[in-house]
């Protein structure tokens, strides 16, 4: 306890840097009677180096606290440290605001808290692109917190962080902007998230690949006229983006969860077409994730009267001259125990004659896959 009075300030600096680990072992009683009260001295230290260490801390110690402390007491702190006079102070107290918010839910999110925040969401210089980082990698957590509610009061920050040009905060927003999506209405989704998502999707940079990771979520969300315009969009990245693979890997590998917001001749017009692009892709990973997944479309479309035509064209893969599309057919039989029926009736024959297919990356395939028919499928070698 006393050296947390000690004349030097590099000793109650280290004091108030490892307060927090004391704290978790101490009787609740001491906690509330020497050591909290010792925290909140230190973050009124006259050296602003102790006070930063202070706010460093300042989450850790909300959660040893309940709500009334951290809605009262820390809060007051943290308002405090984020006027301070020195800017490094300021900054370490703004770069924890976000996880402090989080802290408080479910309650009702100070307007102190809340119009410091958006004030994160505001830089000119390089050097603030950090407090920016933060703002926008913690917008789903104060969202949530504060409820779908207070969309209206904090959209303008979440707007003001996508017109800002910093790739790290783009990435961030584009990384978490089904999170946001999956808090606020439907209907504020559709209309003001949706948009942000068609517009950023076309990117062949930075943003499309984690929206694509997630674009299945944000198109149950979507309107018709959105979701037909999703299309488009993926089907210009797969056009323009020879050498962007991981764009195409990431679409082969979501592919199935986009198409289950379409209806099955929806899938067939349009997607169908560009399912066969991918598994003949010049990429190894993009055929693989495209193969894998083949038999599902095959299981959602198989009612429909251009099932046929879809099998027709599996079944040409098989017999393809060029022996990755091979390769591809055994991949999607590999995968088809989960429908057994489908492969007994159609694609077991094919796979048996590619085991003695001309090309060993071939061969292998075909008695992966009938390997692995054999191992989760009990009829299997009654067909052999």
């Amino acid at each position: 306890m006393s050296l947390a009075e000690d004349p030097s300030f590099k000793v109650r600096k280290a004091v108030a840097e490892h307060l927090v680990e004391i704290c978790k072992v101490v009787a609740p009683t001491t906690f509330t009677n020497k050591m909290f009260p010792l925290y909140y001295t230190l973050a009124a230290d006259t050296i602003w180096g102790v006070r930063k260490a202070a706010a460093d801390n300042i989450v850790e110690m909300a959660k040893l606290t309940c709500l009334e402390v951290r809605l009262t007491l820390l809060t007051n702190i943290l308002c405090t440290l984020i006027r301070d006079i020195s800017q490094w102070v300021q900054r370490a107290a703004l770069q924890r605001l976000g996880e402090f918010i989080v802290t408080l839910m479910p309650s009702i999110i100070p307007d102190a808290l809340v119009d410091a925040y958006s004030t994160m969401a505001v830089a000119n210089e390089s050097e603030e692109e950090e407090l920016v980082y933060q703002c926008a990698y913690n917008f789903p957590g104060v969202l949530y917190a504060s409820g779908k509610s207070q969309w209206t009061k904090l959209k303008t920050i979440y707007f003001a962080l996508w017109e800002l040009d910093f790739a790290k905060v783009t990435r961030t927003l584009c990384c978490s902007l089904h999170e946001v999506a999956r808090i606020v209405e439907r209907e504020v989704a559709c209309s003001e998230l949706l948009p942000i998502f068609l517009e950023r999707v076309e990117d062949a940079g930075e943003c499309a690949v984690p929206l694509l990771s997630h674009a299945a979520l944000l198109l149950s969300l979507a309107n018709e006229e959105q979701r037909a315009c999703f299309l488009d969009k993926v089907q210009e990245l797969q056009e323009d983006s020879r050498s962007k693979w991981r764009i195409r890997e990431t679409i082969a590998s979501n592919f199935f969860e986009y198409a289950r917001n379409y209806k099955p001749a929806t899938i067939f017009k349009k997607c169908w077409g560009l399912i066969m692009l991918l598994c003949g892709d010049d990429v190894w990973s993009v055929r693989k994730c495209m193969g894998r997944s083949l038999w599902r479309f095959l299981g959602y479309c198989g009612r429909e009267e251009f099932a046929g035509t879809m099998k027709s064209d599996l079944l040409c893969l098989a017999r393809d001259e060029r022996w990755t599309m091979r390769q591809v057919f055994c991949l999607a039989c590999a995968e088809m125990w989960q429908a057994e029926d489908l492969l007994l009736e159609s694609f077991l024959s094919p796979l048996i004659e590619l085991t003695t297919d001309k090309v060993l990356g071939v061969r292998l395939a075909a008695l992966n896959a009938l390997k692995e028919q054999a191992r989760n499928s009990g009829n299997l070698y009654n067909k052999l």
